[in-house]
């Protein structure tokens, strides 16, 4: 029917527009009417002490201390029925209440009950939560793709339930302030200002594909215009899960390993092995396009323990070949607690290997190290 109507707009020579299907293109209204339910604005009350000044009483001159209260503004997501919620850490740090605003503008105290300062993040307890909260879906990061349009809902300046619309601009390995490497955190353009902590970036289901990452000074993104970054969900679901189930910080994976790639900043820039160092350590021509060079093994880590050494060079993780750093990264971030990595070295021109058990990230920020 919707063929023959145009071909009679033809024949008597009105021009045709063509409007794209509503079922097919994304709507940001539609999203935010979805998810309203599922995003709280985090009200945080610290105290903060300023200033000794002199004081005149009746029993003459004494100190006294100016109090003042802060009030601090950021986002939060729903991850279940019982109020739990999952925040950013950093706005939450040396605070004495916290109220959460649901989207109908009623407000309940919550408890902060694990903070996860590596990751940013921090799991919230609300008081008698009403029965309208709506757990937010996560997404298969597998189904992220760059160009897709997404949706920030958050508490933007102090105002709860802002939307900011944009697109995932990348998809690129980016390093939290805790130095482990993410191996495809979200980019996007979309808009993000003070309040908007913690605030969840959805996709065109409605489903949660990321939180704004944490790094290093403070800063919630580094200070690129335009550039936004975001742990993906696989992370994120992972972390809230073992909050949840430990009330305790997440499991960081850790070898104690520091390739050959010089100090990795915020952002990845790695330095393979060249042409001339493969010819120097006189590697055998099958492995001259794979491996990873062994620059230092920190004293008492899992790899240090199981025998890894400097120089020692890396041709194999768990009977695959292994080619670059990234691939090694990769695998340790998504290495379970106790798991059991064989690692396949040459050292001095003889093939060994070697079972590592992955540990737990030691207190220190070891940025080298992986």
């Amino acid at each position: 029917m919707g063929k023959l109507v145009i071909v009679l707009l033809s024949l008597l020579g009105l021009t045709v527009v063509s409007l794209p299907s509503r079922g097919t293109e994304f709507v940001a209204e539609d999203v935010a009417s979805k998810v309203k339910d599922s995003v709280v604005t985090v009200q945080a009350v610290a105290l903060k002490y300023s200033s000794v000044r002199l004081s005149m009483g009746g029993g003459g001159l004494g100190l006294q201390k100016q109090v003042r209260f802060l009030r601090n503004y950021s986002t939060a997501f729903v991850l279940n029925k019982e109020g739990y919620l999952l925040a950013a850490e950093q706005p939450l740090r040396d605070v004495e209440t916290i109220e959460v605003a649901t989207a109908d503008g009623n407000r309940y105290p919550a408890d902060i009950l694990v903070r996860d300062e590596a990751y940013g993040l921090a799991l919230l307890k609300m008081h008698d939560p009403p029965p309208n909260l709506k757990p937010v879906k996560f997404a298969d990061p597998a189904n992220i793709r760059q160009g897709e349009s997404v949706v920030v809902i958050g508490t933007a300046g102090g105002f709860g339930q802002t939307v900011s619309y944009g697109i995932i601009s990348g998809l690129r390995p980016v390093r939290l302030r805790s130095g482990q490497l993410v191996p495809r955190m979200i980019q996007s353009d979309v808009v993000v200002n003070v309040g908007n902590q913690g605030s969840p970036l959805f996709d065109k289901r409605g489903e949660v594909i990321g939180v704004q990452a944490v790094f290093g000074g403070g800063r919630e993104t580094p200070s690129l215009q335009n550039i936004t970054f975001f742990m993906p969900s696989d992370l994120l679901q992972r972390v809230a899960n073992e909050m949840m189930e430990t009330g305790e910080p997440a499991f960081r994976p850790f070898l104690g390993i520091q390739p050959y790639s010089g100090r990795p900043g915020y952002f990845v820039r790695i330095t393979e092995l060249t042409d001339e160092l493969r010819m120097y350590m006189d590697l055998p021509d099958a492995y001259w396009d794979v491996g990873v060079l062994i620059w230092d093994v920190w004293e008492g880590s899992s790899a240090y323990d199981a025998g890894l050494r400097y120089q020692d060079f890396i041709i194999k993780l768990d009977g695959k070949l292994l080619k670059t750093i990234g691939e090694l990264e990769e695998a340790v971030y998504q290495a379970k607690k106790g798991q059991k990595m064989v690692f396949t070295v040459i050292r001095r021109h003889r093939i060994q290997e070697f079972e590592v058990t992955v540990g737990d990230h030691p207190d220190e920020t070891l940025s080298y190290f992986i």
